[in-house]
């Protein structure tokens, strides 16, 4: 499953932040955070929180397919018409 996060406002030049997209780029997560734990780059630790981020999004993502093949809800989520939030008017 492919999972996509992003990091704005990182103040690490680009140049950077590239070589140590590239040593973990196609490798499975737990193999892209042993490398990131291990080699000693600039921007490694903003790295570990944007990978920890992309696991949680396909998480969630799997979460809601199961959910809505199966007529499910999904955890968290409130059920209602479109827009509203659940709560009283106001």
């Amino acid at each position: 499953m492919e999972a996509k996060a992003t990091a704005k406002y990182v103040r690490i030049s680009p140049r950077k932040m590239r070589r140590s997209v590239d040593l973990i780029r196609g490798r499975h997560v737990d193999d892209a955070r042993r490398v990131l734990t291990l080699t000693q780059l600039g921007p490694n630790r903003t790295l570990v929180k944007v990978l920890d981020s992309a696991v949680a999004n396909a998480e969630q993502k799997n979460a809601r397919t199961r959910a809505r093949r199966c007529g499910g809800s999904v955890p968290g989520r409130r059920a209602g018409p479109p827009g509203s939030a659940g709560g009283p008017a106001t």
